[in-house]
C-alpha cells in the first residue's frame, strides 16, 4: 500500500539543535502538507499542530508527536520521514 501523503523531516531529527527553531519548523511543514486539509484525519492533524506549536521541552513534544506519527501511520495516510 502507498502513502497518501509524505514529509520530509530528516533534518529535523538528524541533531541536536535549537529546539523551538526545530518545533517551530516541524509544525510550519506539517502544516503545510496537503495532510492538514484531507478530510476528519487532517482536521484531527491540524488540531494536534496547534498542542504541538505549544510543547516547551522535549518532553511535552515527544508525548504530542507520538500522537500525530500514530494518526500519520493509520491506513498509510501520511509518512514523515526522520530518518536519514
Amino acid at each position: 500500500m502507498a502513502w497518501k501523503h509524505r514529509v520530509n523531516m530528516k533534518d529535523q531529527f538528524e541533531d541536536d539543535g535549537v529546539f523551538e527553531t526545530k518545533r517551530d519548523e516541524v509544525v510550519k511543514r506539517l502544516r503545510e502538507s496537503p495532510a492538514t486539509k484531507d478530510g476528519e484525519q487532517g482536521e484531527e492533524l491540524t488540531q494536534l499542530l496547534e498542542e504541538l506549536a505549544d510543547t516547551s521541552n522535549a518532553d511535552e513534544f515527544d508525548t504530542v508527536w507520538d500522537v500525530i506519527y500514530d494518526l500519520a501511520d493509520d491506513g498509510h495516510w501520511l509518512w514523515i520521514d526522520t530518518i536519514g
